[in-house]
């Protein structure tokens, strides 16, 4: 977390981190972009306004950095579940291409049958590459992601980007 705040992927004046707590789509999203931006993504740092639609800018660079498709408006207020948050990590690593070929991943998670065939190959390769990892052999799809576990990934995520 403190590695996150230094790079300015997390604020340190929005009031304690709460890793524990359910993360929206547009935290997510927000810190994904915070991200890439760090990374050197190639674009200038975001300030987004503190209005009821400050997760707006976000969405907009998300869009340009491929991790929104340009008809994607997820919803700002809603849970992130695990497949979503392995989706959108992918994308982020501009592995789209590669994992939209669903068809040639082999899951052997338990609960494989539970995941749309579409993001099969967005899991396989979250699981793959490290940044999220199985419980017990399961990757619980729909089950909701924490804060803390956001922050895990991201910090694989831009270790992965060295």
């Amino acid at each position: 977390v403190e590695m996150l705040a230094d790079a300015g992927i997390i604020s340190r004046v929005a009031g304690p981190f709460r890793p524990d707590d359910t993360i929206t789509q547009a935290e997510l999203i927000a810190m994904l972009v915070r991200a890439g931006t760090y990374s050197g993504g190639g674009v200038q740092p975001l300030v987004a306004n503190n209005g009821n639609e400050w997760y707006k800018p976000y969405y907009e660079r998300a869009v340009l950095m491929g991790i929104l498709s340009k008809d994607e408006q997820p919803d700002p207020y809603a849970p992130v579940t695990n497949i979503f948050l392995a989706r959108l990590s992918v994308h982020a690593m501009d592995l789209y291409r590669v994992a939209r070929l669903s068809d040639i991943f082999v899951l052997d998670f338990k609960d494989a049958d539970e995941i749309p065939v579409y993001l099969r190959g967005h899991a396989a390769i979250a699981v793959g590459m490290g940044l999220m990892e199985l419980e017990d052999g399961y990757f619980h799809p729909q089950d909701l992601v924490t804060r803390g576990e956001v922050a895990v990934t991201l910090v694989k995520l831009l270790n992965s980007w060295k």
